[in-house]
């Protein structure tokens, strides 16, 4: 059985626990000139981004890989019951502390969120762009 013969419902799920994602250029055309209404949307777009580019999600069957990707990226599955966790959080393999990402495209925090952003704990990312301008600045970043 294909994939693409699953019910779309089930295809994305199925994609992703099997850590097949799209093309770049598939990707990027879907989300071009195209102005993005929800978190999760933004979150997906930079996960497959990263994904595409040597990062691997941080799950058990990924850590017992034997190849070493460039790094690891992860997530809470049910953020809203826990404030005091990022969207995102990237683990380099070079010795340099993690990179965690709170998404907002909204000016609507929960409890905690402002200040962990405001004390520099977690850094704010409200479009594409700026997560990837916040990514390369975190890669280029060394001890």
């Amino acid at each position: 059985m294909k994939i693409e013969d699953l019910p779309l419902h089930l295809q994305e799920q199925v994609k992703q626990q099997l850590g097949i994602y799209e093309k770049p250029v598939e990707l990027l055309s879907r989300h071009m000139g195209r102005t993005l209404k929800a978190e999760k949307e933004l979150q997906a777009l930079c996960e497959n981004w990263l994904n595409l580019h040597g990062y691997l999600r941080l799950t058990p069957d990924n850590a017992q890989r034997k190849e070493k990707p460039k790094g690891w990226y992860g997530h809470l599955v049910v953020a809203e019951r826990n404030p005091f966790m990022p969207d995102l959080f990237i683990f380099a393999i070079d010795p340099k502390p993690p990179l965690f990402i709170e998404f907002k495209l909204r000016d609507a925090y929960q409890p905690g969120q402002k200040e962990m952003i405001e004390a520099g704990f977690w850094t704010e990312c409200r479009s594409f762009e700026h997560f990837l301008v916040k990514l390369v600045a975190w890669e280029k970043w060394s001890i």
